[in-house]
């Protein structure tokens, strides 16, 4: 191109010149656009990380609250495991006093019936005693049977572990798809 004077030179730099600010008004629309796009980017992120805070501050309470009632519950089965080794032990004491009556009882009967038997007078003839030993076999047999019971729940009691929260979601987070426009 030659300018109007007929210099080629100012030519080469007009034409230049055009295609430099065409380039550049380029760059500028790039710009724009990428701004545009930088703009909805982080308008996007904004509504998802505010969903998102809403349920994750949502789930922290739930699970701040999970963690005040587990707590709550450790604690009642904590007594309530000492509550059972207490009654435990009284009916272990309970258990030992009624086999310590029975021997007792046992004892006195087969004393009363020594004493009948060695009697010469008129016990002798008047009563005829003889101990009853079935019932005492069906005695000892219900209590060993409670023995076992009482043994298997003591072993229970004792086997009762400790609460452990596990992190669980209760929701799903705010997808992005959401809030595509």
């Amino acid at each position: 191109m030659k300018c109007p004077s007929g210099c080629r030179l100012q030519g080469d730099i007009d034409a230049t010149e055009q295609s430099i600010l065409k380039r550049f008004g380029q760059i500028c629309d790039r710009a724009k656009d990428a701004e545009h796009q930088a703009k909805n980017t982080m308008l996007m992120t904004k509504l998802l990380y505010f969903g998102n805070r809403k349920i994750i501050v949502k789930n922290y309470v739930a699970e701040g609250k999970h963690l005040v009632l587990m707590d709550e519950l450790q604690k009642n089965l904590t007594s309530v495991r000492k509550r059972a080794i207490e009654l435990s032990t009284k009916l272990k004491a309970q258990y030992n006093r009624l086999q310590q009556q029975i021997a007792t009882m046992y004892q006195i009967e087969v004393d009363i019936d020594i004493k009948i038997r060695a009697c010469q007078g008129s016990c002798k003839i008047a009563e005829v005693y003889s101990i009853d030993k079935e019932s005492y076999r069906s005695l000892e047999k219900a209590m060993h049977r409670f023995q076992e019971i009482f043994e298997k729940k003591a072993r229970a009691v004792n086997d009762v572990g400790a609460l452990k929260m596990k992190p669980e979601l209760y929701g799903p987070l705010v997808s992005l798809r959401a809030y595509v426009m």
